[in-house]
């Protein structure tokens, strides 16, 4: 059996980490242990630190240390990042008309050997007067002309848009000769003026001509027809001014984990004295916009437990971040914190369910006053909502009951008689905690398990190690040593174990309530060694 590998794994909740370190000679001294050994060896030594053991339960947290040491847990989310550009499209746009010729027209072509027909048309951009686009540049789009009935002829067509420019250029087209087709003109880079047009807002006029000349000789006949239309495309837009409207912004809840949590059971209590949110809004958007919370749920997925923040008067609602202005080119950055005490310690209740996830949904309206001035968007703006949940290590925990359950399997073990496992620990940390290990079978069923006294006292594997509660300084650590005995028909009962449950039980030092604060000074001192007897004698 590998021993520094398997009996490692059941202690992870123990210590909060799978125990690993470099094993030095002198760091057992089996003359004082007095197990007249057949053969003992020592497995682990290590020192773990509160940095230690948060990292290497693969938390996704932040660990954040002030210069006294102090221990703050951060998780850092980003909850929604919205560009409303998407959410004003400019529909694709498609006009066409048509012209039969007469035979007076006909014959004006032979005598003048050409004809010209004008055409004017005014094209909207947005398909309500809820929306008003005074301006806008295309990021990429462009306008298809097409042609039909006519097979070939020396005349041309024209046309142009003056409110359309690039690089202070109206844009301005001509096609010849015609013939039957398509010709796509990019609209990129174009700024659109749509304020020009009296009368008639986010319009821009068109304005065309055909021109027909009776080469080659009889190409045009009277009651021929000739059809062409215009049809415009928008793929982005670079820039966007006008009032944009009032829509929604935010459609879906966003779900974050707190893996701290993972493994808690419903039992216990949980208390931190002053955790809180804090949120930041960074918004590139030129329109105002308000946010409101709909949902602010902490969930303990195992127990079904839950707690909503919304109503409480410390919760901030309806939430207004300062929107951009035209000339800026820096975002506007706000930030709101949810404090415990502002929210009349519901925080406290908030993470005293042991939350494995919270559950953040916003309601968020543009223009909430009603018609503005002028908005504007950019194919940059954005609204990012990003979150952090603030934990500073300071508090108490009672009766905080965790567990988890991990692969197992004994092998190599037919020829010991007896076992025996031994830990030293020394412990700096405010905390004590009560362990059990069952070994179970790939159906979970109990064989065996690691403490069988019933003893509470013969359970604390960890003891509490006395601290200056005002100052966190370490006055003495606490150690326990503590022996587990296997005989061999203790061996052959779990030689069928798969799995093992570990459940460990946490407190803090002190009165029922009494808040302590964690260091990253403060250190656990394991040791851990194995003796073996075997039937055949060395």
């Amino acid at each position: 059996m590998n021993y520094t590998k398997q009996v490692s794994r059941f202690f992870v909740l123990m210590l909060l980490i799978p125990l690993a370190g470099c094993i030095k000679s002198g760091d057992f001294d089996f003359k004082q242990i007095e197990w007249n050994p057949k053969l003992a060896i020592p497995l682990v030594s290590s020192n773990l630190t509160i940095m230690d053991m948060i990292k290497q339960t693969r938390d996704s947290s932040n660990l954040v240390i002030d210069n006294q040491g102090f221990v703050t847990l951060v998780y850092k989310n980003n909850l929604f990042s919205i560009n409303p550009g998407s959410m004003i499209p400019i529909q694709p746009i498609l006009f066409s008309n048509s012209h039969t010729f007469t035979q007076l027209e006909v014959t004006a072509i032979n005598t003048f050997h050409t004809l010209t027909i004008p055409l004017q048309q005014d094209i909207k951009l947005t398909p309500a007067d809820s929306i008003r686009i005074d301006s806008l540049i295309y990021g990429k789009g462009d306008l298809m002309l097409t042609i039909t009935g006519i097979v070939s002829n020396n005349g041309s067509i024209s046309f142009s848009i003056p409110e359309a420019k690039k690089n202070g250029i109206p844009l301005n087209y001509t096609l010849s000769p015609l013939a039957n087709g398509s010709k796509i003109i990019d609209l990129s880079g174009y700024k659109f003026d749509l304020t020009k047009v009296a009368g008639k807002p986010s319009t821009f006029n068109l304005s065309a001509a055909i021109t027909i000349t009776d080469s080659p000789a009889g190409s045009i006949t009277a009651g021929q027809v000739i059809s062409f239309s215009f049809a415009q495309h928008t793929e982005s837009i670079k820039v966007l001014s006008g009032y944009l409207g009032r829509f929604n912004l935010l459609f879906e809840a966003k779900t974050a984990n707190l893996n701290i949590f993972n493994h808690a059971l419903a039992q216990g209590q949980f208390s931190l004295v002053d955790p809180h949110l804090k949120f930041t809004f960074t918004n590139s958007i030129g329109l105002p916009v308000e946010l409101m919370f709909s949902e602010l749920r902490a969930m303990n997925t195992t127990n079904g437990q839950s707690v909503n923040l919304i109503g409480n008067p410390g919760l901030p609602n309806p939430i207004i971040p300062n929107s951009l202005a035209y000339t800026s080119s820096l975002p506007e950055v706000n930030t709101y914190t949810i404090t415990n005490a502002g929210t009349g310690g519901a925080l406290t209740n908030f993470f005293n369910i042991k939350p494995d996830s919270i559950i953040y949904n916003f309601y968020g309206l543009t223009n909430p006053g009603g018609e503005v001035s002028e908005n504007f968007l950019r194919d940059t703006s954005e609204l990012n909502v990003d979150v952090e949940v603030v934990l500073p290590l300071y508090g108490y925990i009672k009766g905080f009951a965790i567990q988890d359950t991990f692969n197992f399997k004994f092998d190599n073990i037919d020829e010991v008689e007896s076992m025996l496992l031994r830990t030293i620990i020394d412990n700096e940390f405010p905390i004590e905690a009560s362990m059990q290990v069952y070994f179970t079978d790939e159906n979970n069923v109990r064989l065996d398990s690691l403490v069988t006294s019933v003893l509470p006292a013969d359970q604390i594997i960890i003891p509490s190690a006395q601290v200056n509660l005002t100052t966190g300084e370490l006055i003495s650590a606490a150690r326990k040593i503590s022996d587990f005995s296997y005989s061999r028909e203790r061996i052959d009962n779990i030689l069928k174990v798969q799995k093992i449950l570990v459940k460990a039980v946490l407190s803090t030092s002190g009165p029922a309530t009494q808040n302590i604060k964690i260091y990253n000074t403060y250190k656990m001192k394991v040791k851990l060694a194995a003796q073996v007897e075997i039937k055949t004698k060395i």
